[in-house]
């Protein structure tokens, strides 16, 4: 097996940085494989070949990367949306911009999607089954990951399919990622999408849903527009996002998750609609590169609460082209009813 000494640099290796190589000539089929998930509130969990999980503080894992990891794994496998930079209300960010700089120095992380997650646990065999309630009424049994063990299915699958692990995307420092830099609207636009539904989900964890929900200041607004449009949705996106009416009113005791990410992705926190150049934003941007729902590989929170995570819209081709035309038709809803001026000017949207 062919390894490469982590303080002996490559100059051939691309991603040196500050006199760390982050990649390395890693073996393949016999790698040594770390398998990290964030287990909130506060454990780092870590499965390493042969050892039961043990879990470490945020910072106890930044110290155990840079002076302990190397010498019991090659490569180290972290959902991506943990090592994003933490902000305002994050919940599922772990550190912030200033700590992932320090994650030099051990071994190269690569960054698997979130949405593999339930694939990676079913072979791993790490799944409970769990009973969901239904938009019409009683409950199935379903097969979901054991959250608890999820550090241990990525190591297992990472493990298993050391192709499919070297396509994963390398993680390197915030202030050595290119690619933030490359596309800086969309990005800034895709935080504050995000930072909009976590800031709402503070607020709404303790409410248990039918009337309490309408009753919460931020979803009013939202509430209201469905009031007035319930009818001019088709049948399939109201099943989609779960809505029913009674007595004139919605009920979003079910959807409201995936009907306030559409909201947000039509309107910032303050209920203004979000415009360029006076027009409604495009929906293909919205979409496509903000949120990412088409299949692209940059996660956001919007793109998990509309996917549920992975296993909604994405498990086929037929199931995701059904959530992506229910989105669409919904946010164009929203932003019809909040361009006041001329609704029909926003049939196509402005892309940026």
């Amino acid at each position: 097996m062919t390894t490469t000494c982590y303080n002996e640099l490559d100059p051939s290796d691309p991603l040196t940085i500050d006199g760390q190589q982050l990649t390395g000539s890693l073996p393949t089929a016999d790698a040594r494989v770390a398998g990290i998930d964030w287990d909130k509130p506060k454990s780092v969990r870590i499965s390493l070949p042969g050892q039961p999980i043990f879990g470490l503080s945020p910072s106890a894992f930044l110290t155990w990367y840079r002076e302990e990891a190397y010498k019991v794994c090659d490569v180290i496998c972290f959902e991506r949306p943990h090592l994003r930079a933490r902000g305002d209300f994050s919940r599922a960010q772990v550190w912030t911009a200033d700590d992932l700089e320090k994650l030099v120095g051990g071994p190269p992380i690569r960054m698997p999607n979130g949405k593999k997650l339930h694939k990676m646990a079913a072979f791993a065999g790490n799944v409970i089954e769990t009973r969901v309630k239904q938009s019409t009424g009683g409950y199935k049994s379903v097969m979901k990951p054991d959250k608890p063990k999820d550090s241990d299915s990525i190591r297992q699958y990472a493990q298993a399919y050391p192709e499919i692990r070297s396509g994963w995307k390398l993680f390197v420092p915030p202030s050595k990622d290119t690619s933030l830099k490359s596309h800086e609207h969309r990005d800034a636009l895709r935080r504050d999408i995000s930072r909009t539904i976590n800031e709402w989900r503070e607020a709404w964890q303790d409410v248990s849903g039918k009337d309490d929900t309408r009753d919460l200041e931020f979803v009013r607004p939202a509430a209201a527009i469905l009031d007035e449009i319930f009818n001019d949705l088709s049948k399939d996106c109201k099943a989609v996002f779960k809505l029913t009416r009674s007595k004139g009113t919605v009920n979003l005791t079910m959807g409201r998750t995936r009907v306030m990410t559409v909201y947000a992705m039509a309107f910032d926190i303050d209920n203004n609609l979000r415009l360029h150049h006076g027009r409604p934003m495009g929906r293909d941007y919205l979409m496509k590169d903000v949120i990412g729902l088409c299949d692209s590989y940059m996660p956001s929170m919007a793109r998990a609460n509309l996917t549920g995570y992975g296993t909604t819209g994405l498990a086929s081709v037929e199931r995701r082209a059904r959530l992506n035309r229910a989105v669409k038709e919904l946010l164009r809803a929203f932003q019809a009813h909040g361009d006041r001026q001329d609704p029909l000017t926003i049939d196509e949207g402005v892309s940026v």
